[in-house]
């Protein structure tokens, strides 16, 4: 399926997760690289970091220094959860001093302990857990692991390892509990009532989706009744699946956009942040913030530019 991307917005570096923000209505926010921003028609500020640099340190706006966001969640208005890939760590911006704290893990060390003195091995993404209201779940790609977190405490424990799976992008089935993750190569499902993995698509295992592959996708949404959004980084697509029907696609950008249609690009760079407000999905990818028209109750992104295809999976 091919499809048109308007380009919303030009960031400095690659996005890897988009927010409505709670602090600025109206906003996105938005990891940049090393940065936090928040951006209103097409106006863009810094939160907390800076795209350029990486490294460790404390500070207020500009000051401050992370080392690859990866993904956050908005604890409330004032108050967003970090998650800094390359320091290993989970860290607190403040909203309303712009100013940075650690929250648990051992900045920058690596590890891999429970408790109120964690240790994560880069962190990837995190959100809350459906299941348990005052629980967030983090994939700990190096530790092969989606460990948990209750931001009162700040105490880490482990929902689940399962080796040789590095844990990427996370999201869930609000309903069952059933988590969905992306690896290295792939797509696995944690039941959250069997609590059993399974792999789903793989490069290494016979699966039922055999023959298709993924490479280094970043975010994944749930939509409905299994069906899932994918951001296939590497392979620079979208791809989308229903598990429940065994229905693929994969969505591409539209070659033959015209190149002179101001805020129309012919090709997605390395997506990796999928974000969906209402019948709109954002794509954040190597330099912009693109975004599509989805149509809830379908399995996947439509408009009137896309020409669908689909394919039946095998068991």
């Amino acid at each position: 399926m091919e499809a048109d991307f308007p380009i919303i917005l030009q960031t400095s570096h690659a996005v890897s997760h988009i927010e409505n923000d709670l602090y600025l209505p109206g906003n996105l926010l938005f990891a940049d690289g090393g940065a936090l921003k928040t951006s209103l028609y097409g106006e863009t500020w810094t939160v907390a970091g800076f795209f350029a640099h990486d490294g460790y340190v404390e500070g207020v706006w500009q000051a401050a220094r992370f080392s690859w966001i990866t993904g956050f969640i908005q604890l409330s208005a004032s108050k967003v959860l970090v998650v800094d890939k390359w320091n290993h760590c989970l860290r607190v911006v403040n909203r309303i001093t712009n100013s940075t704290s650690n929250f648990a893990g051992g900045c920058p060390s690596s590890g891999y302990i429970d408790g109120c003195s964690a240790l994560f091995s880069f962190p990837v993404s995190v959100i809350h857990n459906q299941k348990n209201s005052g629980q967030f779940l983090v994939t700990d790609s190096a530790n092969f692991a989606v460990r948990t977190l209750n931001v009162t405490t700040a105490e880490v424990g482990t929902l689940f390892t399962h080796n040789p799976h590095m844990y990427a992008g996370i999201c869930q089935d609000s309903t069952t509990g059933n988590i969905f993750l992306t690896t290295f190569d792939g797509l696995a499902k944690y039941d959250y009532k069997t609590t059993k993995v399974t792999t789903i698509l793989s490069s290494a295992e016979t699966t039922i989706m055999n023959g298709l592959r993924l490479s280094n996708p970043g975010e994944l949404l749930f939509v409905c009744n299994e069906s899932l959004l994918i951001a296939d980084t590497d392979n620079e697509r979208l791809f989308a699946i229903n598990l429940y029907n065994r229905i693929f696609m994969e969505i591409t950008a539209n070659c033959e956009s015209s190149a002179d249609e101001i805020g129309f690009a012919d090709s997605l760079t390395y997506p990796s942040a999928l974000a969906m407000f209402g019948d709109t999905v954002l794509v954040g990818d190597h330099h912009y913030i693109k975004k599509s028209q989805y149509v809830k109750g379908q399995l996947l992104l439509c408009s009137s530019h896309y020409q669908f295809s689909s394919q039946q999976l095998s068991i």
